[in-house]
């Protein structure tokens, strides 16, 4: 009997578990105020973003999107507009649900189970805030009169910590998650005026691109997006070793030059 009962369970089992093993990813959920707005989902790829999916919201605001399981960290855009998205950050067949409220999705949305986009959001947040305080610190500025050099020279300095404070915060977050493409993100984010936070020309910020390009090459060699990465950071370092040799090579002619006696 007991043997039997075992048989009739472990097919049971099996079909849960595989169940389980999805083959799709998802993207639903709920969304307040939207009633007769068209919902869009984006895939964000290198070179453009690609429009995968559409839906017009009723009354109730229920959404979801369906796709084929991911082959790599993607991410993803859920807008209404140019100005009124949210940026997903989505994995093989996560079944992403969002919460949010249509007429500012970034502000009011709640994501769950994706870790990837929970980083995005973290990222997103601390972007604003920085760029809140810098923005306020360059009108505080511009009110100031010319020769006020003792208060213009002390906005200057909060300025500066303000914006090292950000690299530090993304320098942590890139050592700490290595093998995400949250990294990734997080070091291509861009100041309002456009003037990325992090520059790969600077030896200091320099590292996280190195590091990350080195740690996500091992675990997605196939990756546009990482061998984009991988080739931008070796671009960057052998402009750099030109650039020091052809210094090396002209204070090396300036040295040798002889001395014209009068």
């Amino acid at each position: 009997t007991t043997m039997k009962h075992l048989l009739l369970i472990l097919p049971l089992a099996f079909a849960l578990a595989s169940c389980n093993l999805s083959n799709e990813y998802k993207i639903s959920g709920e969304i307040d105020n939207g009633k007769d707005k068209t919902l869009i989902l984006e895939r964000i790829d290198l070179a453009q973003n690609v429009v995968v999916d559409s839906v017009k919201l009723n009354d109730n605001g229920r959404f979801s999107f369906k796709g084929k399981r991911l082959g790599e960290p993607t991410f993803f855009r859920l807008r209404f507009d140019s100005k009124n998205f949210i940026t997903l950050l989505a994995d093989s067949s996560e079944h992403i649900e969002i919460v949010a409220n249509a007429p500012n999705l970034e502000d009011s949305y709640t994501v769950k189970n994706s870790l990837g986009s929970n980083f995005i959001k973290i990222l997103n947040r601390k972007l604003k805030l920085t760029r809140q305080t810098l923005d306020s610190l360059t009108n505080l500025y511009g009110t100031l009169a010319v020769d006020d050099r003792v208060r213009k020279t002390m906005i200057e300095r909060e300025y500066l910590e303000a914006l090292n404070d950000h690299k530090k915060f993304i320098g942590s977050f890139v050592m700490q998650n290595p093998r995400s493409f949250a990294s990734y993100y997080a070091l291509f984010q861009e100041m309002a005026g456009g003037t990325m936070v992090m520059n790969v020309f600077d030896k200091n910020d320099q590292v996280y691109f190195s590091t990350l390009a080195t740690s996500l090459n091992l675990f997605y060699p196939e990756s546009e997006r990482v061998k984009h990465l991988y080739q931008y950071v070796l671009q960057v370092k052998t402009i750099q070793k030109r650039e020091e040799n052809i210094q090396q090579l002209l204070s090396t002619a300036q040295s040798s030059i002889p001395e014209i006696n009068e």
